[in-house]
């Protein structure tokens, strides 16, 4: 993604990023990672209902850490508003250059100046609150991806503190979009041990979907469930805008 800075109206710089929004999604891939390792792993477990009580007592009685972008864009708020300053002028245009070495930042340098940088930072940080303040109202998740998608792509191109404020304004819609995976599949984690526990007890696999599981957050209605021939598949009702398939997850049995 290549963003103009029109200071001199001449040149192209890649858009700034602190690295914390991009440290929590890769934490989020991380998680993914472990909770797909577990669901290899408990559908091999149907005949064993002790431990899968286990697994879910250990479940429930662990909170974990809750899976949201709203600190991490807190933390994120005050680096970027800091760096828009002039005492950090050198800094910022290293960081919109790309490099130190870059001829264009002794320009970025020359030509910011306090007015500009101020007007930056007001219109960065309300539009982050506006991100936060979305983020913080229960609400669908469709609704939430409607509301955070209207708050990218609103710089002015012929205004030098609305295209900063720009470069470092997150696109949160896709940080939704992935936290809410993230979110399904632990929802769906916990479903299938519920699902593979009935099968531990009875000797089958349940007909339908016991009731009382943990919701697709993408729709806030019950998985689909499906059995196969190697166990069953657990599919989430609603999707991610522009995304042909809805997100599935595969538990196999021995």
């Amino acid at each position: 993604m290549i963003t103009r800075w029109p200071l001199s109206g001449a040149f192209l710089i890649p858009p700034a990023r602190p690295v914390v929004l991009i440290s929590y999604l890769v934490s989020l891939g991380i998680r993914n990672l472990g909770y797909t390792c577990m669901a290899d792993v408990i559908g091999q477990t149907c005949d064993d209902p002790a431990l899968l009580r286990w697994l879910i007592g250990e479940l429930a009685k662990s909170p974990g850490r809750e899976i949201s972008a709203i600190r991490p864009l807190k933390i994120e708020m005050e680096i970027a508003t800091n760096l828009m300053r002039m005492d950090n002028v050198k800094e910022l245009a290293e960081a919109l250059a790309g490099s130190p070495e870059e001829e264009r930042t002794e320009e970025i340098t020359t030509r910011a100046n306090e007015e500009m940088l101020a007007k930056a930072r007001r219109m960065y940080s309300d539009r982050v609150r506006a991100v936060l303040k979305t983020m913080s109202t229960p609400m669908s998740y469709e609704q939430a991806h409607a509301q955070l998608k209207q708050l990218e792509d609103v710089s002015d191109a012929d205004d030098p503190a609305s295209t900063l404020a720009g470069a470092f304004a997150p696109a949160m819609s896709g940080v939704c979009n992935s936290q809410t995976r993230t979110e399904a599949q632990a929802h769906a984690l916990r479903a299938g041990i519920e699902v593979c526990l009935r099968k531990a007890e009875t000797g089958k696999w349940p007909a339908t979907l016991p009731a009382g599981l943990p919701k697709d957050p993408f729709s806030g209605e019950d998985f689909e469930y499906e059995r196969t021939d190697v166990g069953f598949v657990l599919r989430c009702q609603g999707r991610v805008p522009g995304e042909d398939t809805a997100r599935e997850y595969a538990f196999t049995s021995k």
